[in-house]
Parts: structure tokens; sequence; C-alpha cells
């Protein structure tokens, strides 16, 4: 069995997090590393790039706050 990596959520956390105090524009990806406790290379792997992580964020944001 292979492990699981909650490293797609703390990312999603960190950007939200960082994105609530700052704006989208001002957040770089070596802020959401460093919030997320996750190095560049495990984000480049689940992530092509910010935008990427911005919209997986957004959507799981939807999904868990919409009515059924």
């Amino acid at each position: 069995m292979g492990r699981t990596s909650d490293t797609p959520k703390k990312l999603q956390a960190a950007l939200c997090e960082l994105m609530w105090q700052q704006s989208y524009g001002r957040v770089t990806i070596d802020a959401i590393c460093k919030h997320a406790g996750v190095k560049k290379g495990p984000f480049y792997h689940a992530h092509p790039d910010k935008a990427a992580l911005a919209l997986e964020a957004f959507e799981y944001f939807w999904k868990a706050h919409s009515r059924p």
C-alpha cells in the first residue's frame, strides 16, 4: 500500500490563509511553501504553478461549503 501525503491540503490551506492576509498577486510560491512547511520540490510535484494550486484550493473550498 502506498503512502498518502497531506502536502496538497497543506499547500491549499497555506495559500488560502496567505491570500486572506495579502492578495493573490502578492503571495509567492516561496511564501506558500514556507507557511505550509513544504519544500518547493513537492510543490512542483503536485502543481505546475501557483494558479493550478489556487484553482484546486477554490474547488475544494467551494465543494466543502456549498449546499448539497
